[in-house]
């Protein structure tokens, strides 16, 4: 099959939303380049997976390449206060395929197998392994889901929520830098915005509603 640039950067495009809503547990969120991510997926595109793979490269390379920049920000930066993993609504497209993430990717490949592996395996934990059905790629054996993380407090949020405590500006800082309504979060707990949140936690991330047993 012989495909075109619009081709390769819907698939970019397309496997970002994927990824993101899964690891971010946000399932409405959608994509629209900026100029600045027009430039990091056209360098992406024609400088290195033309450049590496030719001009029809595998779709599978592709998401491979996703994969191990998303378990980089999930396993292996989960020190970061935009770590990805408690479902921060910041991660960058430019920071999955850009110029640092390439020379990460690039280190990777030259790693033994079990690293390769594990990376893998871990990132398909978190995201499930449809990926590769929903893209037309054969999949790896299918994984258990470890999501744990979506029901323990995340110590980062609540220095944020404490520090802006029942205020509109809290308020607003939690519907965009946190995952909403946690009821083992104190703050939340004896926050006055808290049924709002819930609300928005329910319309925005019905899985992660469910995940912290909400019905």
């Amino acid at each position: 099959m012989i495909r075109t640039y619009d081709d390769y950067k819907e698939l970019v495009i397309k496997l970002h939303e994927y990824f993101y809503r899964e690891v971010c547990q946000y399932q409405d969120y959608m994509y629209t380049p900026s100029a600045s991510d027009e430039s990091s997926i056209k360098n992406f595109i024609e400088n290195y997976i033309w450049k590496e793979h030719g001009e029809n490269a595998a779709i599978e390379y592709i998401i491979n390449f996703f994969e191990s920049s998303y378990n980089y920000w999930v396993e292996e930066r989960q020190d970061t206060f935009k770590y990805s993993q408690y479902g921060f609504s910041s991660i960058k497209l430019s920071w999955i395929i850009g110029k640092k993430a390439i020379k990460r990717y690039e280190k990777i490949k030259i790693k033994d197998s079990a690293h390769w592996s594990r990376f893998k395996r871990y990132i398909r934990s978190v995201v499930g392994t449809d990926v590769l059905d929903k893209f037309g790629v054969e999949r790896d054996a299918k994984v258990i889901t470890d999501t744990s993380f979506l029901t323990k407090v995340n110590t980062i949020e609540e220095g944020y929520k404490e520090r802006f405590h029942n205020t509109e500006q809290g308020f607003l800082f939690c519907r965009s830098m946190t995952t909403l309504y946690f009821h083992k979060s104190e703050h939340c707990v004896l926050c006055k915005f808290k049924q709002d949140c819930k609300a928005l936690l329910k319309d925005n991330w019905p899985k992660l509603y469910k995940k912290r047993g909400y019905e």
